[in-house]
């Protein structure tokens, strides 16, 4: 933020990710019901990470229990998080230039990633919406200025504003589920 203003400092696509993270605030446990995510993501979150222990497993989102809910017709109170979660994580490393990060988004056609440091401990995520608000994207490759504009128009909500959740409360002034930073769970282990 710049001294004068609240307004974010402007970043180059060659800085890394670390100039524009933002903290976790939810995370539960894999063995939890689907309604506790639920509960974590109100007020605006579209996701919360799931640990097993201390190992990150992987990411619940809203769109998983709506998938989940309209296949099976099932409570949200009666269902575990690992069998409505996506076990895969798309993530960059805080070190990566943010070019790289963008890049990342759009091979997992996410517009999120987790955001993890080199003992692979998750420290934080970086948003499509924030890299926008933060870096020059006309100086990206034409393909990939396409599909961050059509990635934005894609998950513009409902009135019009973008899906920054900046603007949100941090999970309404909960604390993170669990202190420690959970560790991305090596690709060859079972959860």
């Amino acid at each position: 933020m710049t001294e004068s203003s609240n307004v974010p400092e402007k970043v180059s696509l060659k800085n890394t990710v670390h100039a524009i993270l933002r903290d976790v605030h939810d995370i539960v446990h894999i063995d939890h019901a689907v309604s506790e995510a639920t509960v974590r993501m109100e007020g605006g979150n579209r996701h919360v990470y799931v640990v097993d222990g201390d190992e990150l497993v992987g990411i619940i989102t809203k769109r998983d229990i709506r998938k989940r809910r309209e296949e099976k017709g099932v409570d949200p109170h009666e269902i575990t998080i690992s069998e409505t979660m996506t076990p895969r994580i798309a993530y960059c490393r805080m070190n990566d230039p943010v070019k790289r990060a963008i890049n990342l988004m759009k091979e997992n056609d996410t517009n999120q990633l987790a955001v993890l440091n080199d003992a692979n401990e998750l420290i934080g995520e970086v948003f499509l919406t924030d890299i926008v608000e933060r870096v020059d994207i006309q100086d990206l490759d034409s393909k990939t200025l396409h599909w961050v504009k059509d990635e934005l128009k894609r998950t513009k909500p409902q009135g019009g504003a973008t899906t920054s959740s900046r603007s949100l409360p941090p999970s309404k002034g909960r604390p993170p589920a669990y202190a420690i930073r959970p560790k991305l769970r090596p690709k060859n282990s079972a959860p």
